[in-house]
């Protein structure tokens, strides 16, 4: 299954016949996330894009729902051994489901919890609220996702660089150095969550998952 990764806005070319009708479809949803953000003790999202015209080029990636799998299996080794590598024969595959059940039941990171194939992240901090279970398998912060993804990158020794919005660009520039990497594959979807992250951050924007 295909696995669409970008950042939300509304419809602004004028040229489009359904900007309106998309455009209230927006507004209706965000009212929708934003009563179960409140419920949560969570401040609401602001559509307010920052320096945003329709030219301003924002990140997004087609993956699988297997390949995001992938990078969390090597989250949730990095989460009980941060000092993990892999040996030359490694394989990688699903997390086990009892480590992934015991990862979820903690209810915190933002990359394992989330659903591969629906859902959000919104540029707002979660930190230090009691979130209720199954929050986070669809509705997540992009906040503690940069976060989370930071400290993966650094137990795998990994340069996250700068913001990179064109992709194509960035695996371009990174795969020199990863191609021979047995992690490059995954280290460079990493890259790509990074920078969908600070895109998010940096423009307000939420990052929604669709497959």
């Amino acid at each position: 299954m295909s696995l669409f990764i970008e950042l939300k806005r509304k419809v602004i070319d004028n040229s489009c016949v359904y900007k309106d009708s998309i455009n209230k479809n927006f507004d209706r949803m965000i009212s929708d996330w934003n009563q179960m953000l409140e419920c949560c003790g969570l401040p609401c999202y602001r559509y307010l894009p920052k320096e945003l015209s329709k030219d301003t080029l924002l990140p997004s990636v087609q993956y699988s729902s297997d390949d995001l799998d992938y990078l969390k299996f090597i989250a949730a080794l990095l989460s009980i051994d941060p000092s993990w590598t892999p040996d030359r024969d490694f394989i990688n595959k699903q997390i086990p489901f009892n480590l992934k059940k015991e990862i979820i039941a903690e209810n915190k990171s933002h990359l394992i919890c989330h659903h591969n194939c629906f859902g959000q992240y919104f540029p707002i901090s979660f930190q230090d609220v009691d979130l209720p279970n199954d929050f986070l398998s669809t509705m997540g912060s992009s906040i503690n996702l940069r976060d989370e993804l930071v400290e993966i990158a650094e137990k795998l020794d990994l340069s996250l660089g700068e913001y990179t919005p064109d992709l194509d660009l960035l695996y371009e520039q990174r795969l020199p150095e990863l191609q021979e990497d047995i992690l490059g594959f995954e280290k460079m979807l990493l890259l790509d969550l990074y920078n969908i992250s600070l895109g998010s951050i940096k423009h307000n924007l939420i990052i929604n998952f669709s497959g």
